[in-house]
């Protein structure tokens, strides 16, 4: 079959758009006439390909509190690159973003968090709004400059996992 044409949706033997912009997808617009700026628009920029949290505007509910997308993203931003930014710049003995991680976590549930959360999915995924929140004001702490914090989190998370006596 050959693809439509703009201005051919009259023509009985093209096949139907999607709504993907595709041929290949189950899901076809409607019979009839198609709105040839859509059309044109998915030919020319192709399928629509939306991150899951683009469209959110900040979202917060009636007591100001922050989505919990709001907090994961904040707990990524700190974890994966504020954190092991300011680590290289000033020195620090811990500089990867999983040791940060690991470290708040840890200190999170004062054991090792996999004790605490299925280890098979993302731990940050399984938080609550509430243990979302410490965990930021454990890193932003962390990102003030407490390195005495910070060693002190690292033993204990290392002894809990047994790897420090």
């Amino acid at each position: 079959m050959r693809p439509r044409a703009l201005g051919a949706a009259n023509d009985r033997n093209a096949r139907p758009l999607t709504r993907h912009g595709s041929q290949e997808s189950a899901t076809a617009l409607p019979k009839g006439r198609v709105n040839d700026a859509i059309v044109s628009e998915r030919l020319v920029n192709g399928p629509r390909k939306l991150d899951c949290y683009q469209s959110l505007p900040m979202i917060e509910d009636e007591l100001g509190v922050p989505h919990r997308y709001e907090l994961q993203d904040r707990y990524l931003e700190l974890t994966r690159t504020e954190l092991p930014a300011n680590a290289r710049k000033n020195g620090w003995a811990i500089t990867e973003d999983h040791c940060f991680m690991r470290i708040i976590l840890d200190q999170l549930f004062g054991d090792c968090w996999y004790n605490h959360l299925d280890r098979r999915l993302t731990a940050y995924k399984q938080l609550g709004n509430e243990q979302l929140e410490k965990c930021i004001t454990m890193a932003e702490q962390i990102l003030a400059g407490d390195t005495k914090k910070l060693e002190q989190w690292n033993r204990e998370s290392l002894r809990w996992r047994g790897k420090l006596k």
